[in-house]
């Protein structure tokens, strides 16, 4: 704004919906998973410049696990990349190498909402929280393969398929994929006996479980709903 550009903001898909009438300028995208890219392939169409980050990319350490939100096509589309540190930088670098030039190393949204003044808000709802509860302890939780509110595990592994996260007919993809289930499995049963358990040692405080928007909050609910000083807030 300071340079004198225009600023669209807005929810991502009434911004695709409309690409042919915004006037011509560079498109911000936060993934580049395949519908990520398939949007993409619009905007250049509409004559404006693809820009990205990897917004999932904060908590991923696995060089594996990251590339695999890049899409076919990411190389052909996007004119420049967002990258958050040296981890990610290197292995785009590596995967598109002739991407190299369009590379630029800025740091992750995430990390900046940690700062203030954009932290406040999450500061105020803490304390919110603590007034309205007293002292309590947060767990969050993220089974949404195995517990998610719009399917089971097959209707997740179809959207992985069709957002380009997996393979389809790979035996070894769908090998990896139930692994995954089953350790989803078991970390929604331990969480459930962690909850359990200090909920009984922990008499004095308030224990809130936050789901992960994704998940289905009622599995939840119904696991604590026998212990008084367990809440389930959605996130």
């Amino acid at each position: 704004l300071s340079l004198g550009f225009d600023l669209v903001i807005g929810h991502q898909w009434e911004i695709i919906a409309n690409l042919d009438i915004l006037p011509h300028g560079i498109v911000l995208f936060k993934g580049n998973n395949a519908p990520q890219i398939k949007a993409m392939a619009m905007a250049k169409a509409a004559g404006h410049l693809v820009a990205s980050i990897e917004e999932e990319a904060y908590a991923v350490a696995d060089e594996e696990i990251l590339l695999l939100g890049y899409a076919e096509g990411f190389d052909s589309f996007c004119d420049l990349h967002l990258t958050q540190g040296p981890f990610q930088h290197e292995a785009v670098s590596k995967r598109y190498p002739d991407m190299t030039e369009c590379l630029v190393m800025t740091g992750n949204p995430r990390r900046d909402l940690l700062e203030s003044p954009f932290s406040r808000p999450i500061l105020d709802e803490g304390r919110r929280l603590k007034e309205n509860r007293g002292a309590y302890l947060l767990v969050n939780t993220n089974c949404g393969t195995v517990n998610n509110r719009e399917g089971d595990a097959l209707w997740c592994h179809d959207l992985y398929c069709r957002m380009g996260f997996r393979r389809r007919d790979d035996p070894v993809d769908l090998e990896d994929f139930l692994d995954n289930c089953d350790w989803e499995r078991l970390n929604l049963k331990s969480i459930t006996a962690f909850v359990r358990d200090l909920a009984n040692q922990l008499d004095g405080t308030r224990i809130v479980v936050r789901p992960h928007p994704i998940e289905r909050a009622e599995l939840w609910r119904d696991a604590f709903r026998s212990l008084d000083n367990v809440d389930v807030e959605p996130g």
